[in-house]
């Protein structure tokens, strides 16, 4: 049976014969494998050999579809992210896509591969977004001492009043922020009843001028004939009396003449 003390001081020599390898690697631009400092491979290549003692870092470019952004000692390109709604700029062996989302959605990742429509939330509630790769989204209540007035709106710090000397009419919640007034100011209640009063005295005055600019109307449509009101004939039965024929005019004035004529010889 093997010294365990043994076989344990031999392992720590050979990490190290390793780690002394390893230290001699430039590891601005090499990487270490099997004990050898190993050329890295430049944007848009991968490796495809990796240094040994005979021969250095065999690199290759990326094919089409796939990038590489950065020198590493990758053994292969990444895959180019294809967009869902919109693409910004199109992928290249050195840069991956850029995608962005229509208005209304959201990313769901940092490459925004995919988008998800965007939820509206009410008053006193904010989108939050969850998760540091692939995201999630849903609506939260504000939290103490903040408030939000709109839908899909965020959530905003409560003001107050008596940090600025004002007076608190209304401290606020999560859904209306708060109301201050100067100290002195009359408040709401008062300011009321000002506005009623004003508006009654402005109708008020209102109707005396509409009233008075309608009777200097009539006086000057008066002005350059008579103002008489029209008689009306009204039927004998409404008289306190009945007239003669002879007063009424309604027998002809031949026949008045005559009668006269025979009443003179008769008691001439």
């Amino acid at each position: 049976m093997s010294n365990p003390r043994l076989t344990l001081i031999l392992t720590c020599l050979a990490l190290a014969q390793l780690g002394q390898l390893a230290a001699d690697c430039d590891y601005d631009h090499q990487y270490s494998h099997n004990g050898e400092c190993c050329d890295f491979c430049p944007p848009g290549h991968f490796v495809m050999k990796h240094c040994s003692e005979t021969h250095k870092t065999t690199c290759a470019p990326c094919s089409l579809g796939t990038y590489s952004e950065e020198t590493d000692y990758l053994d292969s390109c990444k895959k180019c992210t294809t967009c869902q709604q919109v693409t910004l700029r199109e992928c290249s062996t050195t840069l991956d896509a850029n995608c962005s989302c229509h208005e209304g959605f959201l990313c769901d990742s940092p490459e925004c591969g995919s988008c998800q429509k965007k939820e509206i939330c009410p008053r006193g509630h904010e989108l939050i977004k969850i998760g540091t790769y692939l995201y999630s989204f849903h609506c939260e209540p504000c939290s103490d001492g903040m408030y939000s007035d709109t839908d899909g709106g965020v959530c905003k710090p409560l003001t107050r009043c008596d940090q600025f000397g004002l007076k608190t009419l209304f401290p606020g919640n999560k859904t209306h922020k708060p109301a201050c007034r100067m100290p002195g100011e009359p408040g709401h209640t008062m300011v009321f009843l000002v506005l009623i009063l004003a508006l009654c005295t402005f109708t008020s005055l209102a109707v005396l001028v509409k009233t008075c600019m309608s009777k200097q109307k009539k006086q000057m449509n008066c002005t350059g004939k008579a103002c008489t009101s029209t008689a009306v004939d009204l039927p004998d039965e409404t008289l306190p009396f009945q007239l003669s024929m002879e007063e009424k005019g309604d027998r002809p004035i031949q026949e008045i003449d005559g009668n006269a004529s025979l009443t003179s010889l008769t008691y001439g």
